[in-house]
C-alpha cells in the first residue's frame, strides 16, 4: 500500500507567515481554478474529502504537500509558479525545493510514536462540550482516541486505502487550548500519539489539515 507524495519548499524575497497561508491558497486557486486539488472547490460547493494538497507553515518555513493525485497537480503547476500574491502585496521566489517519493503505509503492524507538530483540531465547539462533560480523565482520553482513529481512516479513505485491520490510538496530550480559526473557536491539542501501524510525515490529521494544522512526524524514524 504506497502512496506518492511531492513536497515543495519556497525560499522567498520577503518573510510569509502562518496567517498567510489561506491567502496563498486563494491566490493559487484563482490562478489555476480548473485544477479543483488546489482550491478544494467544486460546482456544488466544497469537496470535502481529505485534502490532497496541504500548505504547511513549519519552523518559518513555508512549503506544500501533495499527495497522490495532488503530488501530481503540484508538479504540473510549480514551473508556472514565480511569485504569490497576498493582497496587494507580491512576494517573489527565488528558488523551489523539490521532493518526490513513494510511501508505504503500514497497519497493524507494532506501534509507532507520532508527534503533532502543529496544533491538532480534533474537537469543534459542539464536541468539545461533550469532552468538557465526561467525568474523567480516562473518559476524555478514550473519547480523543476515537476521534484520531476516525481522522486516520478519513486520511486512508482519501489516499484510496482500505484498513484491514484494527486501527488503534493512544494519545497523549500535553495542552489544549481554544484557538480562534477561521472565526469560530477551536480546541488545539499539542502532544503525542501512539499507532499500530505507519503513516508518513508531514501529512495532517484532523480538522483544516489543508491550512498546516495536525502535522504528525514520525518519533521512530
Amino acid at each position: 500500500m504506497n502512496i506518492k507524495l511531492c513536497k515543495i519548499d519556497f525560499e522567498t524575497d520577503q518573510l510569509i507567515k502562518k496567517d498567510e497561508l489561506k491567502k496563498i491558497r486563494g491566490f493559487l486557486g484563482n490562478k489555476f481554478i480548473d485544477k479543483t486539488l488546489i482550491h478544494n472547490h467544486i460546482e456544488e460547493g466544497m469537496r470535502y474529502s481529505y485534502p490532497l494538497i496541504q500548505y504547511k507553515f513549519l519552523k518559518d518555513k513555508f512549503f506544500i504537500i501533495g499527495i497522490n493525485e495532488g503530488a501530481d497537480t503540484l508538479l504540473s503547476i510549480v514551473s508556472q509558479i514565480d511569485c504569490f500574491k497576498i493582497e496587494e502585496k507580491i512576494v517573489n521566489i527565488t528558488k523551489k525545493n523539490i521532493e518526490i517519493w513513494e510511501e508505504e503505509i503500514k497497519l497493524g503492524t507494532g506501534y509507532k510514536i507520532y508527534k503533532f507538530s502543529t496544533p491538532y483540531f480534533a474537537l469543534n465547539q459542539k464536541n468539545f462540550n461533550i469532552y468538557n462533560k465526561l467525568e474523567n480523565k480516562m473518559e476524555k482520553k478514550l473519547f480523543l482516541n476515537k476521534i484520531l482513529v476516525g481522522n486516520i481512516l478519513s486520511f486512508l479513505k482519501g489516499v484510496g486505502i482500505w484498513a484491514d485491520k484494527e486501527i488503534i490510538c493512544d494519545i497523549f496530550f500535553e495542552d489544549i487550548k481554544i484557538i480562534n480559526f477561521k472565526e469560530q473557536k477551536m480546541v488545539g491539542i499539542k502532544g503525542e500519539f501512539a499507532f499500530n501501524g505507519v503513516l508518513p510525515n508531514f501529512i495532517g490529521l484532523g480538522k483544516s489539515v489543508s491550512l498546516g494544522n495536525g502535522i504528525i512526524f514520525n518519533k521512530n524514524k
